[in-house]
């Protein structure tokens, strides 16, 4: 992995880890809505109305007014309302902002060829169905091609879309990414431009007890790189070529999602 990779990585790891934690400190001071889990698997949701050393007082869903004893408390998540509640006391949000980093590998079209894409993606969900937002990273592809090895390393920057057909546990979506990949003129002998850069995408989230949450998608990267391309072959001849690529390649991608 090049220094520039390194250092994209690591920018928008830290990126994303800020905006959680902002995010994460506003609502703690926004809400005292809560999920509460018993040692014996119970759980309640609702209002805390009261919270002292040893028990604590909450108004449920049921409009139902209950004290609890923190002897029996296996874990508090304070959250808000905006959340699909299933088994184990995991769950999804449904609407609000959410960012997440993903990163994951290709399926070339021939044996030597490769592709590695890193992206952050700033999000809002406006439903339980739908989410919306935008995102940049750090896409690779490498193919043989008149006559000389092409390295398109690019930064892509991108309109983002999802739909839930089903709210479930483990969540199944469907994606989309449309805009535009910079080339990274450092990274390429000659001179290159960008181009159109389409990816439909299909996925699971999965639920959790914590505001991350985990997600692995598979999607179609289609991505357009031209430009004139300076290489030497086995005895030191210059080979210059102009070209316009389309790559076609599949992606598998894992990733981490915060609220």
């Amino acid at each position: 992995m090049t220094r520039y990779k390194v250092f994209t990585l690591l920018s928008l790891f830290c990126l994303s880890t800020c905006l959680c934690f902002g995010q994460r400190r506003k609502s703690k001071k926004e809400t005292t809505r809560a999920i509460v889990q018993y040692e014996d698997g119970s759980v309640f949701i609702g209002q805390i109305i009261y919270e002292g050393a040893l028990d604590m007082k909450m108004v449920l869903t049921t409009q139902d007014t209950i004290t609890l004893n923190k002897v029996y408390i296996k874990r508090i998540r304070r959250t808000d309302k905006n959340i699909s509640l299933y088994n184990g006391a995991k769950f999804h949000y449904t609407k609000g902002l959410f960012y997440s980093l993903q990163f994951g590998g290709g399926f070339a079209d021939e044996g030597d060829n490769e592709t590695g894409q890193i992206e952050a993606i700033i999000g809002y969900r406006i439903s339980k169905k739908l989410a919306a937002g935008i995102g940049f990273g750090n896409s690779y592809n490498s193919t043989f091609s008149f006559g000389t090895w092409i390295d398109a390393n690019a930064v892509p920057v991108f309109a983002y879309g999802r739909y839930y057909p089903l709210d479930k546990k483990v969540k199944p979506f469907v994606a989309g990414k449309l805009g535009w990949a910079f080339p990274d003129q450092d990274s390429f002998n000659g001179d290159h431009q960008g181009g159109l850069l389409i990816q439909p995408e299909i996925g699971v989230n999965f639920a959790s007890r914590r505001r991350m949450r985990f997600l692995i998608t598979l999607g179609q990267q289609i991505q357009n790189i031209r430009g004139e391309n300076l290489d030497f072959d086995a005895f030191g001849n210059r080979i210059e070529s102009k070209y316009s690529l389309w790559f076609n390649r599949t992606v598998l991608k894992i990733g981490f999602e915060w609220k």
